[in-house]
């Protein structure tokens, strides 16, 4: 009952602290919040929405599983299990969200989280940087053969 009353303070705290703050960080931070909280409600005025809900969760499976292939890579990481490899794309998504693409913090947070599951650090490490390079490698690929297409196949637009 303790813990769930320092919580629910705390909770509350928060609340208020961004409700009526004018601290220039505590605005900024709300006015974050509000752009993506936009930003997710404006899908709904979009014209063609499921068609963009069902790209971007096959974007997001295609990242996953692409995770997932590079597990068997490393006998160290090849036996984890569903639920460790999924806490691991979160927070590989959290590094390269909360940072510059993830350079560094990627195979370093994976290395972290990984060695909660007995994967040794270097194993971690490399695993990191496998999944790291592969994706960013298919991103800039991917991404300049669509720069190169899309005026081709849109020519007649």
């Amino acid at each position: 009952m303790f813990i769930i009353g320092i919580g629910v303070t705390l909770l509350i705290s928060v609340i208020l602290m961004f409700r009526y703050s004018k601290f220039k960080l505590i605005q900024t931070i709300k006015q974050k919040i509000s752009g993506l909280l936009d930003g997710v409600f404006s899908i709904w005025q979009m014209e063609k929405k499921w068609a963009f809900l069902f790209h971007s969760l096959l974007i997001w499976a295609s990242y996953f599983f692409m995770f997932y292939i590079t597990i068997f890579a490393l006998p160290e990481t090849s036996d984890l299990t569903l639920s460790t490899v999924v806490i691991s794309f979160i927070v590989g998504g959290l590094a390269i969200t909360l940072t510059n693409s993830g350079f560094g913090a990627y195979p370093f947070l994976m290395a972290e989280i990984l060695l909660l599951y007995n994967v040794p650090e270097t194993a971690g490490t490399a695993f990191g940087w496998l999944v790291w390079t592969s994706q960013t490698l298919m991103v800039v690929l991917l991404g300049t053969l669509s720069f190169l297409l899309l005026p081709i196949l849109n020519k007649n637009k």
